[in-house]
């Protein structure tokens, strides 16, 4: 796994407890925070993923020029 691909785990790990907390309160204020800080999290989760494609995207094409410039 990559590292932007660790980071996105931890930050879906990190959303699933705030749910699972969110869940586990009957105060519906605290209920809400938490529901928002897991939409967060999992916002911050998918940003996370997107830069780690992007990332071995751009290795792949700069591989493949590479490759043809010494071909």
């Amino acid at each position: 796994m990559t590292k932007g691909e660790l980071k996105a785990q931890e930050y879906r790990t990190r959303a699933e407890d705030a749910l699972a907390s969110a869940e586990a309160t009957s105060l519906a204020r605290v209920q809400e925070q938490r529901r928002r800080a897991a939409a967060v999290w999992t916002g911050m989760a998918e940003a996370e993923e997107r830069r780690a494609q992007d990332a071995q995207a751009r290795s792949a094409h700069a591989l493949h020029l590479s490759q043809a410039r010494s071909a």
